[in-house]
């Protein structure tokens, strides 16, 4: 089978925040004896729809997946038929990253289960610790000079895009359906936005 590379703009929460909306990832055409557990493949799901999950285990019947930010397996093995590809680079802002499989990819997607956890949007623990971290940051951040700017940009083959920069850092963009400006874990448990974005 040759090798054959497309591209695929990331949607969800499901793989956050490994994946987070918005990241262009990059699917490289792969035989199914390859795939390994702890890659990201994407497959047709339910519906026709791309879903992107990371492999945790095999069985006879298909590929067992789950989303780094779920607490279940999802319900159906993954067939043959349903793959289009696993996930070897992620681009966000423009920057390239490759995307780890295998014995590497397991031990990503288990440090993103946990870090994902400090979120300050949760309600649980795991919310308060990061708004504490957040509340404190940002006052270092404010005694530093830091301050998070707006700033119009141009990706290659996109519209133009407000983001957020922090001392010339990228850490957020504008949503692209509404007038929210979400930043991108882990800069979203350091830096609170001003009240009014933009």
């Amino acid at each position: 089978m040759k090798s054959t590379t497309k591209m695929f703009r990331y949607q969800g929460l499901s793989m956050w925040p490994c994946f987070q909306e918005g990241d262009l990832l990059e699917l490289l055409s792969v035989d199914f004896s390859q795939i390994r557990i702890g890659d990201c493949i994407a497959y047709s799901a339910v519906g026709e729809q791309l879903a992107v999950h990371r492999v945790i285990g095999k069985r006879d019947d298909g590929l067992i997946t789950r989303g780094d930010a779920l607490s279940e397996a999802d319900n159906a093995p993954v067939q043959e038929y349903q793959i289009n590809g696993r996930v070897t680079y992620r681009h966000r802002f423009g920057k390239e990253c490759s995307v780890s499989g295998g014995v590497r990819g397991r031990i990503t997607g288990l440090f993103y289960r946990y870090a994902g956890r400090i979120d300050p949007n949760r309600s649980s623990r795991g919310g308060k610790l990061a708004r504490g971290i957040r509340a404190t940051s940002t006052i270092v951040f404010r005694m530093l000079s830091y301050a998070c700017v707006a700033r119009s940009m141009k990706l290659t083959g996109e519209q133009k895009i407000i983001v957020w920069e922090l001392k010339g850092r990228i850490i957020g963009r504008q949503d692209s359906d509404k007038a929210e400006y979400p930043l991108v874990w882990p800069w979203s448990v350091f830096v609170e936005l001003p009240k009014k974005a933009g």
